[in-house]
């Protein structure tokens, strides 16, 4: 659902809140694919069309294939649109303020303004020419509304005269940045300037299928034969050393992937969210880095602080294609 909006705008007060960025998805799919269990996404987050893609079969865009050659997730959704069909998703749309559990004030018109990702980028064809597209047949905003006790508004306008309204919001920036076909580094300096972010999401994906196309999956996260991958946080290198991997047939990569449960702060608990230790190297290769002193992000208010955050990235082999990388940073 979320791959049909390349962008979403939210209005408060006729104001813009939420910042400009054509990542909508990226965003959505890297919070569902590391947020939820295994069970979560083989239930209610159908709802959504969401269906895990194949590791390894990622940008096999035949649905019709046979099940060793396909991807199994693309065919349970083509089984839903197939002849045109029309389909219903529901799904909460991914913004801070959406997030937290406290209401919103009454007297705060709220906008939202669905910007459309292109068709070559929510759909995938084996077609030779495909002319593929997806009509919106209606758009519903589902909202639960609350009766509050006079007294307390009254209150809450006496309040707003003297102070603001305060959410207690975890704020995501999305940056996209391009390394060119042929480079050995993906080095990046200062991805991140002023206020440090606590929590960090690196995923490389090709920059045609970034853009859209129909032959590829965009939500394929390579691992580009990657050979470092480190942060420094004013000069220092933080949480720790870079990290030495190997993709190749010698394999060594386990501490990237325990990336993925020790920076949602899954690691030693009975939780996950069903990528294993195969499929990370195919198609789910995203490293998460907790920047909190006490690596206890969610547990409590992190003081904010300020300086530069740059990215130390080499590969083994150099690039076959240009490739875009996505960084996630959590305020």
């Amino acid at each position: 659902m979320h791959a049909l909006f390349s962008q979403v705008e939210v209005f408060l007060n006729n104001k813009l809140v939420t910042p400009s960025s054509t990542a909508y998805p990226y965003r959505a799919y890297i919070e569902t694919v590391l947020n939820f269990s295994k069970d979560a996404k083989d239930s209610h987050l159908t709802s959504a069309l969401f269906y895990k893609d194949k590791a390894g079969k990622m940008d096999a865009v035949n649905p019709l294939a046979q099940d060793a050659d396909a991807n199994t997730g693309l065919k349970k959704r083509h089984a839903h649109t197939r002849a045109s069909r029309s389909v219903v998703v529901e799904g909460r749309i991914h913004f801070d303020l959406f997030a937290q559990d406290r209401y919103i004030l009454g007297v705060v018109p709220i906008k939202i303004k669905l910007v459309r990702s292109r068709n070559p980028f929510c759909i995938v064809s084996s077609a030779e020419n495909p002319t593929f597209k997806v009509v919106i047949e209606e758009c519903m905003f589902r909202v639960r509304r609350v009766n509050v006790s006079p007294s307390v508004m009254m209150s809450h306008s006496q309040s707003l005269q003297h102070i603001t309204a305060k959410y207690p919001i975890n704020r995501i920036d999305c940056k996209v940045v391009s390394v060119p076909r042929g480079n050995m580094s993906g080095n990046q300096p200062n991805i991140f300037q002023g206020a440090l972010p606590n929590r960090i999401v690196i995923g490389m994906v090709d920059a045609d299928a970034f853009n859209g196309t129909y032959t590829k999956n965009p939500f394929n996260f390579k691992n580009y034969d990657i050979s470092i991958m480190g942060l420094t946080v004013n000069g220092e290198n933080l949480p720790g050393k870079p990290l030495q991997l190997n993709f190749g047939a010698e394999s060594n990569y386990i501490s990237a992937f325990q990336t993925l449960y020790a920076g949602t702060h899954k690691m030693f608990e009975n939780q996950g969210n069903g990528i294993t230790r195969e499929e990370y190297a195919n198609g789910y290769t995203l490293f998460v880095f907790d920047l909190t002193p006490d690596l206890c992000l969610g547990d409590h208010v992190q003081p904010i602080k300020n300086g530069n955050v740059s990215i130390e990235c080499q590969f083994g082999t150099p690039l076959e294609t240009a490739i875009n990388i996505v960084v996630l940073g959590e305020f």
